[in-house]
């Protein structure tokens, strides 16, 4: 109102023509301001409840644009008097001019309060990236939340930080300086209530985690939600130890920084979540700049991530995305994961977008609902947006894979990928890369999710440890010395519980596993590999072999066959296996053991069958498996029903596999010195307890197919079209296959949890280890090698 009063009790000697424009802005100013007292009128009169809640939203918004039409007025005033200078809606005398305009929110507003060419340009397609409190998900009405906040109250926090410490403060000497000033683009109440419908609130996450790591020190944060409230909080600059602000909220025009800031620039930090303020680095430096990610300029600050609900895993994944922008050109690769299992999206369905049975419409979902339905899913797929987002870490945390889609043309230097971070620093098996828009690939990261099974993992760089760590460095000399009893640092953490005593059966494999290994080691055993088909063994073969060499020991294997009992019980030989899904090795030995010799071997595809024809002629009992079992007993070279089961159990056919024979395959099972599983094979355990038996680090290499890899994709649509059927029959057929699955992971867990209990230099026995020729009864020699049956490519 200052503008108005000054020209009408001060007219000045201008032309009619400005005179009539300055009488039209004064007049749509006075309407505006009308506008909104009007209707609080009216409101604070009704006494109707209902009414009153839904119109205070209106409220809001009306006056919401009669500040933007006070903003507009002033920018029409500037432009035909461009000598004035008075602020409408600050108080503050050094105030910009433009401060009116930064009132509605709008992106694009803001873009001149820097000259950042490059940065502008790119922002409001990145600023829609980063995801929010996972999936950035919170349905409270902006109504609701107080214009200033002195530290969130918990329902307006991220999951993770609703659980403030505790402060004791010296009552006899008053702490000063104990608050933070806190004012970015995601404080302004326009990005809350964006964030809410779905709108981008990564930086939120970062901002609350900041807020509440700091109330851990003894500092509490008053958050600004207007240009107005900054510039009134920075009248009191000096109760301040610190100011965040970021690129958008500390400049005025040219990217210079505001005049009320500069006395003050000393304790001004810059949140960017990105990492590319090169402009603003020549002004606060390197070590004021905080970044979301470790980056090699400025300083890393993060957030943190909490524990996640453990919850029954389903055969479901989620798709990342909460705007259906996100998804347009990726429906191939979301309907190819549909026909894979259930899949749940966070936008609502529009028009034009694709139906499906599998896929579940959630809109968005408020906090506790998106971390329930992360805890339930196997997988998380990322489709290129957002970029480098919070939800993939919660998502890990979870207990589910992330997908993460490469870029051909990085939308930012250093971001190769969705989220580069995860796939450098933790990789696989709780990251699967894959290439953006490749429908296979997604499929393999998807069978290898929906099949196995991964732990939850808090990266560690998102402990809540490691960011209280971070700010006490970051922030070193700027927080309270006058807080007593509060440790600077969150104590560490309690030493892992003692393992439970072992079993009478795991100190037996135990001590034979250790007194195998140390003969093995002076060259006084062997390896013996039971190679079981399509489930990794020959990619063991090759990790296996250079240690036989390297402690002249021999590597016996055996692939095709079915087990002989005299393997295992042989006291001078460490027995290695392996298992795979039983489902997934059969979908594998069909594409490469049929698919792949007459399609990329023979290249003869008359001889192409159908995988359900294929299928029927290899169960037990069909014309062609009977006959080629009488003349080839024993034979599981190709097996597609309970091939483990027949395998450990001795089976010799034709006919089926029963309760009894899945007890045989049990307790062979336990009596082989290493089981692993082929799905966990990258997995950390697996690879340790590798390199600790065999010392020899694990580098994993997938085995090359002879068949021509993009036969799959060619040949699928004619010859496996519905894969999820296909699915459902070998599940049937392989019933006992999967209970010994079941029995197996339980077994390989328990066992991988002792491993450390094993003693690397025993004491043995004089003469333990016997010199001997490795020699076998030929009968038994001859079941070794690959065995290879006429017919098994039909």
């Amino acid at each position: 109102m200052r503008f108005v009063e000054e020209k009408l009790s001060k007219p000045q000697w201008l032309p009619t023509r400005t005179w009539v424009r300055e009488l039209c802005f004064s007049v749509l100013t006075l309407l505006a301001i009308c506008q909104f007292f009007l209707f609080h009128f009216v409101l604070s009169g009704s006494h109707d409840l209902h009414l009153r809640r839904a119109s205070s939203l209106k409220l809001h918004e009306i006056g919401r644009r009669a500040n933007d039409l006070i903003g507009k007025t002033q920018r029409y005033r500037n432009f035909f008097h461009p000598h004035a200078q008075t602020s409408i809606n600050s108080s503050h005398p050094s105030a910009s001019a433009d401060d009116g305009d930064q009132l509605s929110g709008q992106r694009g507003d803001f873009s001149n309060y820097t000259n950042f060419s490059n940065y502008t340009a790119q922002y409001p397609r990145l600023q829609t990236t980063p995801p929010g409190a996972p999936g950035g998900n919170t349905s409270d009405s902006v109504a609701q939340r107080s214009k200033d906040e002195l530290v969130a109250p918990a329902k307006y926090l991220h999951p993770a930080f609703t659980t403030p410490r505790p402060v004791k403060v010296n009552a006899s000497r008053s702490p000063k300086k104990t608050k933070v000033l806190i004012f970015t683009m995601d404080s302004l109440s326009t990005r809350v209530s964006a964030s809410n419908r779905g709108g981008p609130s990564g930086e939120i996450v970062v901002r609350k985690a900041l807020a509440q790591g700091l109330l851990g020190f003894g500092v509490s944060s008053v958050v600004a939600d207007t240009e107005s409230k900054f510039t009134e909080h920075m009248k009191h600059a000096g109760e301040y130890c610190m100011i965040i602000l970021d690129l958008w909220t500390w400049a005025a025009r040219g990217g210079k920084a505001k005049p009320f800031l500069k006395p003050h620039m000393k304790k001004v930090f810059l949140l960017d979540f990105f990492g590319n303020a090169s402009t603003s680095a020549t002004v606060f430096g390197n070590s004021r700049i905080l970044t979301a990610y470790p980056t090699a300029r400025f300083s890393f600050l993060g957030w943190f991530v909490k524990e996640a609900p453990r919850r029954k895993k389903l055969r479901q994944g989620v798709i990342w995305g909460k705007q259906a922008s996100y998804f347009k050109d990726r429906w191939p690769v979301v309907l190819a994961l549909a026909r894979l299992s259930s899949i749940h999206l966070t936008i609502k369905r529009e028009k034009g977008m694709p139906e499906h049975e599998n896929i579940t419409w959630h809109g968005t979902l408020n906090s506790d609902q998106w971390f329930r339905l992360l805890a339930e899913s196997k997988y998380f797929a990322g489709l290129g947006n957002p970029l480098a987002g919070p939800s993939a870490i919660d998502a890990i945390a979870a207990g589910c894979v992330y997908f993460d889609p490469t870029f051909k043309e990085p939308p930012l230097p250093t971001y190769t990928s969705q989220n580069p971070f995860l796939s450098s620093r933790v990789g696989a098996p709780h990251v699967c890369v894959v290439q953006m828009g490749s429908r296979s690939e997604y499929e393999r990261c998807a069978l290898a999710a929906l099949t196995g099974s991964v732990q939850p993992l808090i990266v560690a760089d998102y402990t809540e440890k490691e960011h209280s760590e971070r700010i006490s460095k970051i922030f070193a000399g700027f927080l309270p010395s006058e807080v007593e009893g509060q440790q600077s640092l969150p104590p560490d953490e309690p030493p892992p519980p003692p393992l439970p005593p072992m079993s009478p059966e795991l100190v037996k494999w135990v001590t034979q596993l250790q007194q195998k290994r140390a003969c093995l080691t002076k060259g006084q055993a062997r390896i013996f590999l039971y190679h079981t088909r399509k489930a990794a063994g020959t990619t063991l073969r090759e990790y296996l072999q250079p240690v036989g060499r390297r402690w002249k020991a021999a590597l016996d294997e055996s692939e095709g066959l079915t087990l002989d009992a005299r393997f295992l019980a042989d006291t001078e030989s460490l027995s290695v296996t392996t298992l795979r899904h039983p489902v997934d090795r059969v979908l594998s030995l069909y594409w490469y053991e049929h698919v792949g010799w007459w399609d990329g071997i023979k290249h003869d595809p008359a001889n192409l069958k159908p995988f359900s024809e294929w299928l029927g002629n290899w169960q037990d009992g069909s014309s062609w498996k009977t006959s080629f079992m009488q003349e080839n007993p024993g034979s599981v070279y190709v097996e597609v029903q309970n091939y483990f089961v027949k395998s450990l159990s001795g089976w010799q056919g034709p006919g089926a596999v029963n309760e009894s024979d899945l007890a045989t395959a049990k307790a062979r099972l336990r009596e082989f010195d290493m089981v692993l599983l082929t799905e966990r094979m990258d997995e950390q355990d697996h690879a340790h307890a590798l390199s600790t038996v065999f010392d020899r680090p694990v580098q994993r290499k997938g085995h090359a197919l002879k068949a021509n890899k993009s036969a799959k994709l060619r040949l699928r649509d004619k010859l496996a079209p519905d894969e999820a059927a296909d699915r459902r029959t070998l599940e049937e057929l392989n019933r006992l296959d999967l209970e010994l699955w079941e029995f197996a992971q339980e077994l390989v867990q328990v066992r991988l949890a002792h491993l450390d209990r094993l003693d690397l230099d025993p004491e043995l026995p004089p003469g333990h280890c016997k010199q001997q020729q490795h020699t076998r009864p030929p009968d038994l020699s001859k079941m070794l090698g690959i065995h290879r049956p006429v017919g098994h490519k039909m």
